[in-house]
Order: C-alpha cells, then structure tokens, then sequence
C-alpha cells in the first residue's frame, strides 16, 4: 500500500488525467462502431497507463474512465457492469505484462493477444450476448475483425513502446 501511495503524486495523478481524457476521447469520439464492432485505438492509451502505473493503478484509472465515459457520453446504451470488468482486466493485463519489464516483442504479442481474444472476443462477446440476447454467432463476425486488428496492435504497440520520449516519460514517473 505504502508503494500505491509513494505513486500517486500530483504529477502522476495529472499524467493519469490526461490518459484517462485520452482513453474517453478514443472510446468516444475517435472510434468507428457498427452495432457489436467496435475499431479504436483506445489500446495504446490503456497500454502506457498500465505501463507506467502498474496493473492495480492502470485497472482503476481504465473503470474510471469507462464509467465517466458512459456518463457523459452515452450514445443511448445502457452501463453494463461487465464491459467495466473488461476494462479493468485489459489494463490490468497490460500491467502485469509490462509494468517495470522490459519492452519486448514477446511481450507485446502475449499481451495483445490475451486482450484482443481474451478481453474482447471472448468476455466482451459474452457481455453483448447477455445484455443483447444476441446469437453467439456474432463472434464470427468479431473474431474476422480481430484477426485483422492483431498484428496491427502488435505493430503499434511495438512503435511506441519503443519511442524514446515515451520511453523517458515513463522513467520520470
């Protein structure tokens, strides 16, 4: 608790503002959905915030961000609490892969991995399923977008986790 403590500092909890503002920002307005598709690059935003502050902080700083999001900008949804758990464990995912480890492409492709079918195909499927009383079948049509946001998440995850100002930025705090 006392290492939480020592991280919350005003400059780390400014940084974790203006993720969180990028994280709403992406999900919200910076993002192409129709019906169950959602492509955003809300990702790379989750991946320093949980990089930087660990999993527990990065979870907390994504449920954050999903419910003020929701209350602000909800497009005629409803919360769901599931789609709250699932940002929790993708940020928490990211965390514990990347937080104060080194930056490797391994790395990148198990954490991509673990959030694209883990987080989003299969657990947000399910959500959709529940909330939606939709046919499971629309996982096909969620798994073809995957399949091609994969490797497009591992090629940008890879660019900026190696950018050298983001690299500092991250020691700085």
């Amino acid at each position: 608790m006392e290492n939480l403590t020592k991280r919350l500092t005003a400059r780390n909890i400014a940084v974790m503002g203006l993720l969180l503002a990028g994280q709403i920002i992406l999900t919200n307005f910076l993002s192409y959905q129709v019906l169950t598709l959602r492509i955003s690059f809300t990702f790379i935003v989750t991946y320093l915030l949980a990089a930087w502050f660990g999993p527990l902080l990065g979870g907390i700083g994504s449920v954050l961000s999903d419910l003020v999001g929701t209350i602000l900008f909800s497009k005629g949804g409803t919360f769901f609490w599931g789609f709250t758990l699932s940002a929790f464990l993708g940020a928490f995912f990211y965390g514990l892969v990347f937080y104060k480890k080194p930056f490797t492409l391994p790395r990148i492709i198990i954490a991509v991995l673990i959030n694209v079918i883990v987080i989003d195909l299969l657990l947000n499927t399910f959500w959709l399923v529940l909330m939606y009383q939709s046919p499971w079948t629309i996982i096909y049509a969620r798994g073809i977008k995957d399949l091609f946001l994969i490797p497009i998440q591992i090629m940008l995850l890879y660019i900026v986790g190696n950018n050298k100002q983001i690299q500092r930025l991250g020691k700085r705090l």
